[in-house]
């Protein structure tokens, strides 16, 4: 199974791993009372993580549109990358939050 090539060699053998993957950490935690706050803040927030991509290929974008000789494939700049999506996700999440709280599953 190669998720980023998008190969999935036995589809029911996949779908049964994710699964029992997925119960295994849930029986985990409810028995040990694992409440991992950053986890915490993630599922909480996963709208805006959905959106961190994009931000990912806008900075790519950005960078070969003004700078064209730039090598974009080393190690600091994908933690520099990172960092901006991270930030961006951060700064999207506060007016989520106060404006369409509905979109995250919130209350007003």
């Amino acid at each position: 199974m190669d998720i980023h090539l998008n190969q999935y060699y036995d589809i029911p053998l996949c779908l049964m791993m994710i699964y029992i993957g997925c119960f295994t950490l849930l029986i985990l935690a409810k028995k040990r009372n694992i409440a991992v706050p950053p986890l915490s803040y993630i599922g909480r927030n996963t709208l805006v993580y959905f959106m961190q991509g994009y931000f990912l290929s806008l900075t790519d974008t950005a960078v070969k549109l003004f700078w064209p000789s730039f090598n974009i494939a080393t190690w600091s700049w994908s933690i520099f990358k990172a960092l901006i999506a991270c930030f961006g996700c951060a700064a999207l999440s506060v007016p989520i939050n106060r404006f369409v709280p509905e979109l995250v599953g919130k209350k007003r």
